[in-house]
């Protein structure tokens, strides 16, 4: 059975290449957020054209982009100072199935439906680790062990 290590006990060094390996993930995520951004910027201000003329259709892909990042990294913060709130994580996941929504309808067939959804929810899988983290930082910070059911 394996044991963990409080980080309390954790030398210097491992710290150190804990550090370096969650900011090498951070930036492949953020890599991945970009690429994933960028085909759903193609995808969805094509589709859109319709609906909001050539000049604008690049504001429905920007906006619900730019709410998934800014609601993720807010959540985050806000459980890092001990103040969740759950309209910070429905946003996320609102602006998230709305981009998954206009990126699978603008194309046909399974695999590219696939591959349209499953780059706007890899990035919801890192927010929601990246956000359990904060809230075990943050209830240990407070000398708390339970985790809250809704946060």
């Amino acid at each position: 059975m394996h044991t963990r290590t409080p980080v309390s006990r954790l030398t210097a060094v491992q710290r150190r290449l804990l550090l370096i390996a969650a900011g090498i993930a951070t930036l492949f995520a953020g890599t991945i957020a970009a690429i994933g951004m960028a085909a759903s910027f193609h995808t969805v201000s094509t589709e859109i054209v319709p609906s909001f003329g050539p000049a604008w259709a690049w504001t429905v892909p920007a906006t619900l982009d730019l709410t998934v990042g800014a609601f993720s990294l807010l959540e985050v913060v806000l459980l890092y100072l001990d103040l969740p709130h759950l309209l910070a994580r429905a946003a996320v996941y609102a602006a998230t199935a709305g981009t998954i929504y206009l990126n699978t309808r603008a194309v046909i067939g399974h695999a590219p439906q696939l591959a349209h959804a499953a780059m706007p929810s890899v990035w919801v899988v890192y927010i929601e680790l990246l956000r359990g983290a904060a809230a075990a930082l943050t209830r240990r910070g407070h000398g708390r062990t339970e985790h809250r059911l809704a946060h």
